[in-house]
């Protein structure tokens, strides 16, 4: 799987380098449950029946929640190199190099993978106004080509974001700080860092708006891409 893969890392020396295995396994959750949750099928279910979706929803999270807090405690004490309990702000520079750089890839992941579902979902609304023949066929055939196009512009996309962080860490990596140093002390300890790494949460959305892969500039661009998809599509069986 792509986000347990990565071995890009910042030159600042501190967790072993470029490696960062419980990070691996906190992307390689997050990237399993997305999967599932956007699944076609299972969509289609949970219209079926919006109560039974939200309950889901919460009772997921929960358990979501539960698995993932000792993999980010067991990542926080990878990056505490001195043993001390806490990350400072060179421990801590690294510690947000590793997860932006697997969360980028994450990211990828999850676009191609639900531009591949919109597609499917489109394909089986569009199944009885495709015209039979050559013309259908080449119209399938235009829809893939697109998705493929939408894909490879949100990888470029993303490629940027992680570029810009790359330029400037600095003044990222301060923001994340100041952001989750809530003692003012000029340190990180473990209970903050788990609060900001558990998704849906708003601790969570508030540490990912201090770097370039904000959540809702991202969404924006797959809701436009998707927009797009949908009106090519109607306009193609008019």
């Amino acid at each position: 799987m792509g986000c347990t893969s990565s071995k890009e890392g910042s030159n600042v020396e501190g967790a072993s380098s470029k490696e960062a295995p419980n990070l691996d396994k906190y992307f390689e959750l997050l990237v399993n449950e997305v999967k599932r949750m956007k699944d076609v099928d299972a969509l289609q279910a949970a219209v079926d029946n919006a109560e039974d979706m939200q309950r889901e929803h919460r009772e997921t999270e929960t358990t979501l929640h539960a698995e993932l807090k000792p993999i980010i405690a067991a990542a926080f004490d990878h990056h505490d190199t001195k043993r001390n309990g806490i990350l400072d702000a060179e421990e801590s520079k690294v510690f947000f190099d590793h997860y932006l750089t697997r969360f980028a890839q994450c990211k990828k992941e999850i676009s191609d993978f639900s531009a591949q579902e919109s597609q499917k979902m489109l394909m089986r609304m569009m199944s009885g106004c495709l015209p039979q023949g050559e013309g259908g066929k080449e119209m399938r055939a235009s829809m893939k080509r697109d998705a493929e196009g939408k894909i490879k512009e949100m990888n470029r996309i993303i490629d940027d974001r992680l570029r810009e962080y790359q330029a400037n860490p600095g003044q990222y990596n301060e923001s994340a700080f100041s952001l989750l140093d809530k003692n003012n002390d000029g340190r990180l300890v473990k209970d903050n860092v788990i609060a900001a790494l558990l998704p849906g949460t708003e601790e969570n959305v508030s540490f990912q708006d201090c770097f370039p892969f904000t959540p809702t500039e991202l969404t924006k661009e797959a809701s436009r891409h998707l927009e797009d998809h949908w009106t090519e599509a109607h306009t193609q069986t008019q």
